[in-house]
């Protein structure tokens, strides 16, 4: 009885045995398994970091490309109103020379009608007022 004791004793310890042996190796692969895991997730945290540095990055740079687009679209509008506005005035502008023109060529045309309806006189010197000769 003792040596089937033994042997059994013996059996077991030796399924004991590779059942640790396979146990170890279970662990050892689940460890490996976690350092990589641990690894991976530590490779994703700072390329999600990265990424999030980089959205930043780019959500301050829209937003900057907004604003000056928001100001070019601001001067812009105002450049046209300034515009419209000479617009305006060079037209009136242009208008009110015509009427000039117009009065200048009526006052030229009187002239010349005071000119032929005017007997020929003496000319008058730069003074502005004829003179008359002076007695001897």
């Amino acid at each position: 009885m003792r040596q089937l004791w033994t042997a059994a004793w013996k059996e077991a310890q030796d399924d004991i045995k590779a059942e640790r042996e396979g146990l170890d190796a279970a662990r050892r692969e689940m460890e490996r398994e976690r350092r990589d895991m641990a690894n991976e997730i530590a490779r994703l945290e700072a390329e999600n970091s990265t990424q999030a540095e980089e959205i930043t990055r780019l959500s301050d740079l829209l937003a900057e490309q907004t604003t000056a687009k928001d100001e070019a679209e601001k001067a812009n509008n105002a450049l046209r109103i300034d515009n419209a506005r000479l617009d305006e005035r060079a037209k009136a502008a242009e208008g009110r020379a015509g009427e000039l023109r117009d009065e200048l060529e009526k006052l030229h045309g009187r002239l010349q009608e005071l000119a032929a309806a005017r007997p020929k006189a003496e000319p008058v010197p730069r003074g502005g007022t004829k003179r008359e000769p002076k007695p001897e």
